[in-house]
């Protein structure tokens, strides 16, 4: 098994890649949950419901994956308004779980 990055240093890393990150900004987060699904080989998805208004839902697959995702979250936005999956992605979350 690979070992892979804790999640401060997954979070870190992704920041610093990103040009002009702000952690106000709720795209940026989006963008690094997007990398931490296929970093840490997650099952759960993010889609585009609706394109006309960009409205996208995150898929959770598990109750250990959406405590990940909100981890990640938590910690790209520096205790932002946007400190929680839920307040990201405004409550569009489908629980597989």
């Amino acid at each position: 098994m690979q070992s892979r990055k804790s999640f401060t240093e997954f979070v870190k890393e992704t920041k610093q890649s990103l040009k002009e990150f702000d952690p106000n900004n709720d795209q940026h987060i989006k963008d690094i949950v997007r990398k931490a699904i296929q970093y840490y080989d997650l099952q759960s998805t993010e889609k585009v419901e609706d394109p006309e208004k960009s409205v996208e839902t995150l898929y959770v697959a598990s109750m250990i994956e959406e405590n990940i995702l909100s981890k990640i979250t938590e910690l790209a936005s520096e205790n932002s308004e946007l400190d929680s999956i839920e307040a990201l992605y405004n409550g569009f979350i489908i629980r597989k779980h």
